[in-house]
């Protein structure tokens, strides 16, 4: 398991955007892939569920956090550079240390 912060820091570091961007209410495709990419990664190793995680991304409905977390899990068994960008945050989470390079994801 690991902590959602974690989650949320590697996502910012990676994508190079702010914790404020990340959790705000743009819904611009360079904060909401992200967004989403959170969210998702969140459920995934986490122990935390829909409503926990929309309240950490300042969504009063947790029905928003489950069309992230399903959406992101269709679009990474079908979308190769999706699986990517997952696979890049990962990555920054196992070795935090090192810079992460992202690939042409868009």
């Amino acid at each position: 398991m690991m902590h959602p912060e974690q989650i949320v820091d590697a996502v910012c570091s990676v994508f190079h955007v702010t914790r404020d961007a990340l959790v705000g209410s743009n819904r611009a495709q360079f904060i909401s892939v992200p967004r989403k990419v959170a969210a998702y990664l969140i459920y995934k190793n986490s122990a935390l569920g829909y409503k926990k995680i929309a309240e950490m991304f300042n969504r009063s409905d947790h029905t928003t956090c489950i069309y992230w977390v399903k959406s992101m899990h269709l679009d990474v068994s079908c979308q190769p550079h999706i699986a990517q960008m997952v696979a890049d945050v990962e990555r920054a989470l196992v070795s935090p240390q090192e810079e992460p390079r992202p690939t042409a994801w868009l």
